[in-house]
């Protein structure tokens, strides 16, 4: 694995994150949270204390089944382009289709964006928030949730930070 590489959840890392396993530590859980499909593994370093530990913690969700490689770091992942999960991981995923419908995938990369947003701001405090984001269900339910934890932020940090929070969270 390289810090290029570029790492996904499964549907088994989906699981383990909303039903909060407790096997899995919580260094490793907040890499898990912030690995969307986007980051390379040097851009979760700063959340896993370092870019040996990243290197490690990403080997370890991948040999988990928690995690596939979306991208080894030798060419940009093609847009849109799903990650293949680990072998069995497709045993456990028999209801995901080949490609999903367009609407997840606007809801997907929303998602990813706000709780981006939110993490530039928040750092790993964010987790706990980022898990209501990855809970929405639709765009409008993704909305009202940035714009609940505009309160939060504005709190934490400040009414500006906030603002550029929104902003950030909802592409505006």
């Amino acid at each position: 694995m390289h810090t290029h590489t570029i790492l996904i959840k499964t549907d088994l890392g989906q699981e383990a994150i909303k039903h909060r396993d407790r096997a899995l530590p919580p260094r490793e859980r907040t890499t898990l949270i912030l690995v969307d499909g986007a980051k390379r593994v040097q851009d979760l370093a700063q959340a896993c204390g370092g870019l040996d530990e990243a290197l490690r913690i990403a080997e370890t969700l991948v040999g988990l089944g928690l995690a596939a490689v979306v991208s080894d770091g030798a060419a940009p992942p093609a847009a849109g382009a799903a990650a293949t999960p680990p072998a069995g991981a497709s045993e456990r995923s028999s209801k995901a289709g080949a490609s999903p419908p367009a609407p997840p995938q606007d809801l997907r990369s929303s998602t990813r964006r706000a709780t981006r947003a939110l993490e530039d701001l928040l750092g790993p405090a964010c987790e706990p928030l980022a898990l209501q984001l990855e809970k929405c269900k639709s765009l409008a339910e993704l909305e009202a949730k940035v714009l609940e934890l505009r309160a939060i932020v504005a709190s934490m940090r400040s009414e500006k930070k906030a603002d550029e929070f929104v902003a950030a969270a909802l592409g505006r």
